[in-house]
């Protein structure tokens, strides 16, 4: 599944696209702390602070499992993409600090973007540590790292490569198809709801202007398909 973690503010209204909403105005406000107030949810100092309040970890964590549930509901009912909300007074510190903790705590959970580059590499041949390493232009250590964690949750395995029982071969297991299959279900529904408003015409423009800021990604491709 999907999951889109975004910050707002209630005296702005909620998010419409929101799927779940989660208040943060239980914790203190750092706007009334004079040396923070100019700052954001995104600065450390802010960070620190709302995460340093009583309950805040706490919540965190137990948020986490509950969604983890609802998830897994949404699942079995097909939902493959899901909007969560985090929001506070104005939408500035709190929200901000908490969206970013949380998102990243459901990312140690989920599949990453490098994550999912990786075994899209996977989906239609084995590769090689080196080739992956070359093909998503990361370091060799970091696809070490990646493919332990990966590993470890049934979604991808080694095997010796048979020609050269030296090079170790990473493949995608029925695990890694299925959750693959998911995640590009949850892309292809955000993507076609972030341009819903759109005419066909206007949609074709955004996708050439879009390509004019940024080429088309062809790092989930072997080497020899560039």
């Amino acid at each position: 599944m999907m999951i889109s973690v975004v910050s707002f503010g209630y005296k702005n209204g909620l998010p419409v696209d929101a799927d779940l909403v989660v208040d943060c105005r239980f914790l203190p406000n750092p706007h009334w702390v004079s040396e923070l107030r100019p700052m954001s949810g995104l600065d450390a100092p802010v960070r620190e602070y709302v995460l340093a309040q009583p309950g805040a970890k706490e919540f965190l964590g137990s948020y986490v499992e509950l969604f983890g549930v609802v998830a897994a509901g949404y699942s079995r009912e097909g939902k493959s993409y899901a909007t969560l909300a985090v929001g506070c007074t104005g939408g500035r510190h709190r929200s901000v600090a908490m969206a970013e903790e949380l998102g990243a705590r459901l990312r140690e959970r989920g599949l990453s973007l490098q994550g999912y580059k990786l075994m899209r590499a996977l989906e239609d041949c084995d590769l090689s540590m080196r080739e992956i390493s070359e093909a998503l232009h990361i370091s060799p250590r970091t696809v070490t790292d990646m493919i332990d964690g990966l590993e470890a949750r049934g979604m991808l395995a080694r095997c010796p490569y048979p020609e050269d029982r030296r090079v170790t071969l990473v493949t995608l297991t029925s695990e890694g198809r299925s959750q693959l299959a998911a995640a590009a279900a949850g892309a292809e529904q955000a993507s076609h709801a972030a341009v819903n408003g759109l005419s066909e015409s206007d949609q074709k423009t955004l996708r050439v202007l879009l390509d004019q800021v940024a080429p088309a990604d062809r790092s989930d491709c072997p080497p020899g398909d560039r």
